[in-house]
């Protein structure tokens, strides 16, 4: 541009002012609208926007040559730019020094983890509740077994209680009956006597009777000895406890590992051998052959089942033979 457009409407300085308001306002739209600075804010840096650009534009299309100066001298282009950029720079800094620093956004907390670390306490404390009901549960359940044990046992007790009240009345009855008919014939009295002492003696041996059939029914019948003679053989040893058979008098440690073996563990399963079995298991016992007999085990075990004790098995307990 030249300066035969200097005046006008559309002369080079009007036409900067104008692209300056039209950068102007459409900074004014972009701060407020994309933005959403405040109005004042977004006008102050619109308006900075305006005076920038016109002035850039002035700058670079508007140059003012004085009169007798050439306009395509080199030089002269070269300090006229070189100024130029130099207020551009200047104008530039202060306008950015007029741009009030963006407000810091708060960092929102992540609600997804919120929501596991939420989820995971809910979880644990529902674990946490079923084991303690289940506890509880429990906890119940033997209260309940153990006081129903305990009334079962009560139940029995007082019907024996009772039956031996009923008893003992029947038999007091039957004596203050005999005591009357003796007090009402006197010469009955004798036969009345008679009469008591055979109530006594039949009562007497039925209570005999009946203990020596208590006694014969807790007493289980001897199993009959197999066709080929094995005896009664154990898998392991009952209550987890095996009885120490070196007691017995010719086994030593490594036969009783060979009678474990079998399935003899205890003294009355010893003890109970009959005839036929002493054979078998004679003949069972690799390398020792024979010794069942010749040492007398039955005898032995029968001494030790009952809680008896032998010359041997008392050296063997103080720990002078193994």
């Amino acid at each position: 541009m030249s300066n035969e457009n200097q005046d006008g409407l559309f002369s080079c300085n009007n036409l900067c002012w104008i692209t300056g308001a039209l950068f102007g306002l459409a900074g004014y739209l972009i701060f407020s609208g994309r933005f959403g600075w405040s109005t004042l804010l977004s006008l102050i840096l619109a308006l900075a926007l305006l005076v920038l650009v016109a002035w850039l534009l002035k700058k670079l299309f508007c140059i003012d040559v004085p009169e007798g100066h050439h306009t395509d001298n080199r030089e002269t282009r070269v300090a006229l730019a070189s100024d130029e950029m130099a207020e551009m720079d200047r104008v530039e800094r202060e306008a950015l020094a007029t741009v009030p620093d963006l407000p810091k956004v708060a960092t929102l907390p992540d609600p997804l983890l919120e929501a596991s670390e939420v989820l995971g306490e809910e979880e644990q404390a529902a674990a946490e509740a079923e084991a303690q009901a289940k506890a509880e549960a429990e906890a119940q359940a033997k209260a309940e077994a153990e006081a129903r044990a305990r009334q079962e046992a009560d139940a029995r007790e007082a019907a024996e209680r009772a039956k031996a009240a009923e008893a003992a009345e029947a038999a007091e009855k039957a004596r203050k009956a005999a005591t009357r008919k003796a007090a009402a014939k006197p010469g009955d009295a004798v036969v009345a006597a008679v009469e008591d002492t055979k109530a006594r003696a039949a009562a007497g041996k039925k209570t005999t009777t009946r203990k020596k059939a208590a006694k014969t029914a807790s007493k289980p019948a001897a199993r009959p000895v197999a066709k080929d003679g094995k005896p009664e053989l154990l898998t392991k040893p009952r209550g987890g406890k095996a009885d120490d058979l070196k007691q017995i008098k010719g086994v030593g440690p490594k036969l009783e590992k060979l009678l474990n073996k079998l399935g003899v563990y205890h003294f009355d399963q010893v003890a109970g051998w009959r005839k036929k079995e002493v054979e078998w298991v004679d003949e069972h016992l690799e390398g020792f052959k024979g010794r069942v007999s010749r040492d007398e085990w039955v005898k032995q075990a029968k001494v030790l089942a009952r809680g008896g004790e032998t010359e041997f098995s008392n050296r063997v307990k103080k720990g002078k033979v193994y």
